[in-house]
């Protein structure tokens, strides 16, 4: 297929961040995307006033704690409807067409969010910064129960593009089981609202009514959820009554878990466009 052959750069899977980065430059962006710069900026904005004139009492680390939801809130708008999307619009077929495998397929359809993720660790970095200029202008009386940002910020760095990871995963695990871009979109706010929201304040009660309260254990069940984890590695006091060795590994296996999360959606996906292979070549 020549033609197909002639699109396709020499390392497929960078084809779709490339293509974005292209269109982000030219200032080819559609409408809705224009509109959804021009909002992010606005509250970004907002947010920026807001934390330098509250400098003062404003710890640094305080910016990362928005990084994991933003992640959860913009993720699924950008990744759920790069597959069902392709069966919607007929394309398919083309796009198995290709010499790509469908593993090489959905890696480039991830690579989609990672400009996204990028500009937003860029956003909440830039906060960072913004709250140490207000500091140095208005002085600097933040609470002491924070660690270090130099600990607390790369580690909650680190615990939010692992989420991103997942979130990722997840997403297009649905779009490739799905038939439209909005059903797609809304499975994966459904799915991820089921794994990270009903699901911990289910077993969160449960657990902490059967160990006792008070023991220190309900930091051990934050340690394996993404906005647990970032409490701990920046909230000092989480860490009293429990054993920091041990939320500790907790927290390396709750990035595993994620881990496993994303890396089994992106096969799945994977799998699934394989069955549409399949089923093509054999129809």
């Amino acid at each position: 297929m020549p033609i197909f052959e002639e699109k396709i750069p020499d390392k497929p899977i960078y084809y779709e961040v490339r293509q974005q980065a292209r269109r982000f430059l030219s200032s080819s962006m559609k409408g809705n995307q224009i509109a959804s710069l021009i909002v992010a900026v606005v509250v970004f904005a907002v947010m920026a006033y807001s934390f330098i004139i509250s400098s003062k009492y404003i710890h640094v680390s305080v910016p990362v704690f928005f990084l994991p939801g933003l992640i959860g809130i913009i993720l699924p708008g950008v990744v759920s409807g790069l597959i069902s999307g392709e069966i919607q619009k007929r394309s398919m077929e083309s796009l198995l067409a290709t010499p790509l495998s469908t593993g090489q397929l959905v890696i480039a359809k991830a690579l989609r969010a990672v400009l996204p993720v990028l500009a937003t660790v860029a956003a909440i970095l830039s906060l960072v910064l913004i709250l140490l200029v207000g500091k140095l202008i208005y002085g600097d009386d933040s609470a002491g129960e924070f660690y270090s940002g130099w600990i607390s910020i790369p580690a909650g760095i680190i615990i939010s593009l692992v989420f991103a990871y997942a979130v990722t995963g997840i997403c297009l695990a649905v779009s490739a089981v799905t038939r439209s871009t909005v059903a797609s979109m809304v499975t994966s706010y459904g799915v991820m609202m089921l794994v990270y929201v009903i699901v911990p304040s289910i077993v969160a009660p449960i657990y902490v009514a059967i160990v006792g309260d008070g023991t220190g254990m309900e930091a051990y069940l934050a340690a394996l959820h993404p906005y647990g984890m970032v409490a701990l590695t920046a909230v000092e006091p989480l860490m009293d009554r429990a054993n920091a060795g041990l939320v500790l590994i907790l927290i390396l296996i709750g990035l595993l878990i994620q881990g496993a999360i994303g890396f089994f959606g992106l096969a799945f996906a994977a799998s699934r466009m394989e069955q549409l292979k399949r089923k093509g070549i054999e129809g």
